[in-house]
């Protein structure tokens, strides 16, 4: 803070001459009249701040009794005032009179009327009265008598107290120290440089005014406020999460989630949210893969269920038709594989691909002896699209209606389903295996090469797709797989083992990842 020490002085002129001469004959009271070029309240906040006021009277007089008249001057409120230059308020005295050294032991020397050219003069120095508004002079009815009046211009200085004057030029508050004015601000400022001045002080500019969200500076304070979805706390600073969901389940028609700062609306299964996120619409699930029913979809409101045409079942999985088991028929179709041997005869069993079961209206599958069935469409949608070999080893044709379906069709179709079931690892796809006396994944090569018992060298044994028709006739090879079988001794840390040699080539390394897969 700045201390400064008040020195001002103020000069406050007037309409009178510097000298104003007065005559008689004429009236015995003569009055000046005083105007001054500010206004009243003015003049008053000036005498009442000053630290001193005074103005300066004089009066040179000529046979006269000056100041033998009810008042000499009038104050600025207009009071009758009866005292000279020098001497107390209104005690009828001049300055003389307090020496005791006026002519004629009189209380002003203008009140002779002897003759003699006389003077009083002095400071007027109450503050309460001044300035002077009007001067009275007295005893001017003869031609001999005359007077020279004089009145000083208003003079101020200093301060009651160095604040009392304009607040010791400081913005907001002053402390007076002497005659020292101590610049102080309000709570939300601080001093300018030069030390009267107040700057406002930026609150948000340090640790966000430690506002929770939002800060925003105000002149002389600042204010804390909460983004959408957040209530200000009663002390003004914390922002709480509104919990939308409360009131009204925040308009959600189902779910109402609240979130920070938010809230969220959710639907049940088989509804989805609208556009205007809250209200919940059903989904028609029916309009997408017919729900994914083999015949029949009817939409519900938030769900879905399938049917079937008649002669078919609902399978457990709610979706899937099943033909009635009493509509199946009893003939099926076995496909297998087996060694092609090196004379006449279907070589010896290595595996069972699947069991073909043809129903009245579509052809059944069963890959675990008839324990579960599945359609064979469902599961491999392009079957009948699966490039078609010649096959052979076709039998007589049968009488029975059902063998006819079974011999016109099993041998293709086991052909294909060979084809999909193997893929294209063929014998290097993994199947369930014994090794070492525990069950284990291996490779369907390894499985045959286990059933074989035998080393069989390169080229390799031929493998043949058979069906057996069962009630309709005896197995019969249909085609031959492309890939050939090739089992290897092997050594191993428990004695040689029968490894299969996926490349069909003498001179292979063989470890027991080939065997166990």
């Amino acid at each position: 803070m700045r201390e400064f020490k008040l020195l001002i002085l103020h000069i406050v002129d007037h309409n009178l001459a510097k000298d104003t001469t007065l005559k008689g004959p004429g009236n015995i009271d003569r009055y000046l009249n005083v105007n001054y070029p500010v206004s009243n309240d003015q003049i008053e906040a000036l005498v009442t701040t000053a630290g001193q006021c005074r103005q300066y009277v004089s009066v040179r007089c000529y046979e006269m009794s000056t100041f033998s008249g009810q008042y000499w001057w009038k104050s600025r409120q207009g009071y009758d005032m009866a005292n000279w230059g020098g001497a107390p308020t209104n005690s009828s005295k001049c300055a003389c009179a307090l020496s005791k050294n006026c002519a004629g032991g009189r209380q002003c020397n203008c009140n002779s009327n002897d003759g003699v050219w006389r003077s009083d003069s002095g400071y007027l120095e109450d503050s309460a009265y001044l300035p002077v508004s009007s001067l009275h002079i007295y005893d001017l009815d003869d031609s001999s008598e005359q007077s020279v009046v004089t009145l000083g211009k208003l003079q101020c200085s200093g301060a009651k107290d160095a604040c009392t004057f304009n607040n010791g030029n400081c913005a907001h508050s002053c402390t007076a120290i002497g005659e020292q004015a101590v610049c102080s601000c309000r709570d939300g400022y601080v001093l300018a440089g030069d030390k009267f001045g107040c700057l406002d002080v930026d609150e948000c500019s340090s640790f966000n005014g430690g506002c929770d969200h939002v800060c925003s500076n105000t002149m002389g304070g600042f204010q804390c406020s909460c983004r959408t979805g957040f209530t200000l706390d009663i002390n003004g600073f914390t922002c709480t999460d509104n919990d939308e969901c409360t009131l009204n389940k925040g308009n959600c028609s189902h779910t109402c989630s609240n979130t920070e700062g938010s809230y969220r609306c959710s639907c049940p299964t088989g509804y989805t949210l609208g556009s205007d996120l809250h209200t919940c619409q059903d989904v028609n699930e029916c309009h997408i893969g017919n729900g994914g029913c083999d015949h029949y979809c009817t939409n519900s409101q938030g769900s879905y269920s399938c049917s079937c045409r008649p002669g078919y079942k609902l399978d457990s999985d709610g979706h899937t038709c099943l033909e009635y088991m009493s509509k199946y028929t009893t003939k099926t179709c076995e496909c297998r594989l087996r060694a092609e041997p090196p004379h006449t005869g279907l070589g010896t069993h290595l595996y069972d691909l699947t069991t073909l079961i043809y129903g009245e209206t579509q052809l059944w599958a069963s890959d675990d002896g008839g324990q579960s069935v599945y359609s064979v469409l469902n599961r491999f949608p392009n079957f009948y699209a699966t490039h078609k070999r010649q096959t052979t080893g076709y039998p007589a044709a049968a009488s029975d209606v059902d063998c006819v379906k079974v011999f016109q069709n099993c041998p293709r179709d086991c052909v294909r389903m060979t084809r999909l079931i193997l893929g294209k690892e063929k014998l290097g796809m993994k199947v369930a295996g014994e090794v070492f006396g525990r069950l284990t994944n291996t490779t369907l090569g390894q499985n045959m090469c286990d059933k074989l018992r035998r080393e069989i060298d390169s080229p390799g044994r031929t493998i043949a797709i058979t069906y057996d028709p069962h009630a309709c006739g005896n197995e019969v090879v249909t085609y031959p797989l492309s890939q050939r079988l090739c089992c290897t001794l092997v050594p191993s840390p428990v004695g040689h083992l029968l490894a299969w040699n996926s490349m069909c080539e003498d001179g292979d390394t063989f470890s027991i990842g080939n065997i166990i897969g």
